[in-house]
């Protein structure tokens, strides 16, 4: 009896250990932005952090790193599913996928999958600063966030976020 509880005590202990941190994966192809007209990165993100906090410290810290490229307007964010898969191969549009009117699509629509979008904040004089704007699971308003967006700026402390 002490054995069974040695073992479930152990698996309950190395469940835990499963547990991948974040990672963001860029595609190869870039998406361009029609409301803007720039070209934006376009990641596929393995375990995404639970809550805002989580997801812009994870996310000031890659960008950080990895500062989008001047020529770039932004990123958009997508979590990792069998539509976005982090090899950047979107799977195409079948017949039942396709509208009535307009022109046929390629790929399927991977919008729900949306995380959140980034933009550079170098054009309002906020050197090397990105702006998060929350979607899906993030997206929450409340007193200290009141635009579901954060501004990051390298030297600065991280802003409130809702949780």
């Amino acid at each position: 009896m002490k054995a069974l509880w040695l073992v479930a005590i152990s698996i309950l202990l190395l469940s835990g250990c499963d547990e991948q941190p974040p990672q963001l994966h860029k595609w190869a192809a870039d998406y361009h932005n029609e409301f803007t007209g720039g070209d934006n990165y376009q990641f596929v993100m393995t375990n995404p952090p639970e809550g805002q906090r989580a997801l812009v410290t994870f996310l000031a810290d890659y960008f950080q790193q990895h500062p989008l490229e001047p020529i770039e307007y932004g990123a958009i964010i997508y979590r990792e599913s069998s539509d976005t898969p982090i090899n950047g191969d979107v799977p195409k549009a079948g017949m039942f996928d396709q509208t009535m009117r307009g022109k046929a699509k390629v790929t399927v629509d991977i919008n729900e999958y949306v995380i959140a979008s980034v933009s550079r904040l170098d054009d309002i004089g906020k050197k090397g600063g990105v702006r998060i704007f929350f979607s899906s699971d993030y997206r929450e308003t409340c007193q200290e966030l009141k635009y579901n967006a954060v501004d990051i700026v390298p030297g600065q402390p991280l802003p409130a976020t809702c949780n």
